[in-house]
């Protein structure tokens, strides 16, 4: 009895002395949703996995238009109802899992006016291909390298459609390729990544008949690990079929408080009429086609109120498919100019210069600095929307000595700065 009592005293002293570890608190993580859309006025049944999903209370939405409630909650995987208004706007939205752990992730939902489908099993070979009709959104998942998804529709001769992939930028979890192939199973259009990984082609049919799209899941490796035929990938992706606005390009880029940008906007399927939209306060636009056989060429005059905030807003013009997108439009203090020569360019700092670059062109800029001047070049392309790039800055003395260069995105830097 002594012992087990001067054992015991040993043992409270011993657990007394350390203080009790607090374990961490899990969020809810949202991995995948499925589907990714749906029409307004509908009651769109939703599946999302993760992890920590388990306490899940609620689906929130940064809208007035939906409203998501939770039917069944486990740890990976939360069933859920998303109530869409009548009235909702077309275009994404984005949602939260609310839970007593927190708040997860973002993930996006896109509502659309055009048919909502959601893709049927199986549909996996040319004769079992699932009947659609454009324009569509097709919500679909390939499940393995092995899986693919067959679509049936008709086309009309001289009719132009987008073949649009969403997985990216509709922060969902997929690399899929899109094929066209008309009614004998002949290759028409091939594409494996446009929209960063996402696949986007358009196609116009010089026949009216029956023709089928394919989705596959791309075959990579990623360093050292190589996706096997039977492993499970559980891709999702939205396939939107018909002509929605694409925002190809625009420059200038941006422009200065208080002055008017006369800007040229390239892009594909602009409807008669359509106005586009900016983000934020204090920047007014206003939009006119320029003659062009394509109709692909428009001038937007930007008007930029003296007290506008600074910063990048987003332009996007609003139409039916809800698949906007965006293009940035930087609006700073600083002078800015075009850059307008071959030659090296004289410019007078500080200064913020639009310029445009193709494949092996070297664009060049003189400035003119005192000793012990402290100069920083930021750069901005793909932050505001511009195609695939990967600039290289370099400082150079007249004589042609060099200074300074960089080849890699600051860490520091916002969005898609790269800084010297």
């Amino acid at each position: 009895m002594r012992l087990a009592a001067v054992c015991a005293a040993v043992v409270c002293a011993c657990a007394s002395s350390t203080p009790p570890k607090e374990l961490p608190l899990r969020q809810p993580l949202v991995r995948t949703a499925f589907p990714l859309g749906g029409r307004p006025g509908a009651s769109v049944p939703v599946e999302v996995a993760g992890e920590f999903l388990d306490r899940a209370v609620a689906i929130r939405c940064d809208c007035e238009d939906l409203r998501g409630s939770v039917t069944k909650a486990a740890f990976s995987r939360v069933e859920a109802a998303l109530e869409i208004a009548g009235d909702a706007e077309p275009g994404p939205r984005v949602l939260y899992v609310d839970s007593p752990r927190g708040t997860s992730n973002r993930f996006l939902f896109r509502v659309t006016r055009w048919e909502s489908a959601i893709e049927r099993k199986p549909n996996d070979q040319p004769d079992s291909a699932q009947v659609i009709s454009s324009p569509v959104v097709v919500e679909g998942r390939v499940a393995r390298l092995t899986d693919t998804d067959f679509y049936r529709f008709r086309a009309r001769a001289g009719e132009r459609l987008a073949f649009n992939v969403m997985t990216s930028r509709s922060k969902a979890l997929g690399f899929v390729s899109i094929t066209l192939l008309d009614s004998g199973g002949a290759e028409l259009a091939h594409n494996n990544a446009r929209f960063g990984p996402d696949p986007y082609f358009e196609y116009r049919f010089e026949r009216a008949g029956e023709y089928r799209v394919v989705l596959t899941a791309r075959r990579f490796a990623d360093f050292f690990t190589v996706l096997k035929d039977d492993q499970l990938l559980n891709m999702h992706y939205q396939l939107a079929i018909g002509r929605s606005p694409i925002l190809w390009s625009l420059w200038p880029m941006g422009g200065r408080r208080g002055t008017q940008v006369d800007a040229e906007l390239r892009a594909d399927f602009i409807p008669d009429g359509a106005q586009p939209r900016i983000t934020g306060s204090g920047v007014h636009l206003e939009l006119a086609p320029l003659p062009d056989d394509c109709r692909c060429r428009h001038r937007i005059s930007i008007r930029i109120d003296p007290d506008a905030a600074t910063g990048v807003r987003y332009l996007s013009l609003l139409d039916d498919s809800g698949n906007t997108m965006y293009l940035g439009f930087a609006v700073g203090e600083e002078p800015e100019v075009a850059e307008a020569s071959d030659k090296p360019q004289r410019v007078d700092l500080p200064v913020t210069i639009n310029g445009r670059v193709t494949a092996a062109e070297k664009d060049s800029f003189r400035i003119k600095v005192n000793q012990d001047d402290e100069v920083t070049v930021d750069l901005q392309a793909r932050g505001l929307g511009s195609g695939m790039i990967d600039p290289q800055i370099a400082l150079v003395r007249a004589e042609g000595d060099l200074v300074a260069l960089s080849d890699d995105r600051c860490r520091a830097c916002p969005g898609r700065w790269r800084r010297l």
